[in-house]
């Protein structure tokens, strides 16, 4: 098997969040797969908290663009969008380690095999916050995807 990381930093406001709200709308994670349609492993999940908080939340992928609600508004994909919710993986509080300035949580054996639509190698992540939360920057939620090709 062949692994190969992928980082992103996510872009949001920095309202105050409690549980529910939209924290980062979608963003695409181009050639997520190699080939289109084709299934990715996902191993282990990062979280970078530049903020401090250590938060609860979920990284919701989809298989294609798609508004799952406004940005410090309720999670509320539409029908037609939540077919395309292909995972969640949850980050709670206890999976954070205190790094004095930030906060850094790692979840491992994830075990969820993703796939991108059959025409595509992107997927699409958000998050949304299961805790309160208040990015102090827009930048301040990095993610680190550990996954694994067949």
């Amino acid at each position: 098997m062949a692994t190969d990381p992928l980082s992103i930093t996510f872009t949001s406001n920095t309202d105050a969040h409690t549980a529910g709200d939209v924290i980062a709308a979608p963003e695409e994670l181009k050639n997520f797969s190699r080939e289109n349609g084709r299934g990715v492993l996902i191993q282990s999940v990062t979280v970078i908290d530049e903020s401090d908080t250590g938060a609860a939340l979920d990284l919701v992928f989809l298989n294609a663009s798609g508004s799952i609600g406004a940005e410090s508004a309720a999670f509320s994909p539409s029908d037609a969008v939540a077919l395309t919710i292909i995972g969640i993986v949850p980050i709670v509080a206890a999976d954070y380690k205190d790094a004095v300035n930030s906060q850094i949580a790692t979840v491992t054996n994830v075990g969820a095999l993703l796939h991108p639509a059959i025409t595509a190698t992107s997927v699409w992540v958000g998050l949304v916050a299961r805790g309160s939360i208040t990015p102090a920057a827009a930048d301040d939620i990095t993610v680190h995807i550990g996954r694994m090709y067949a």
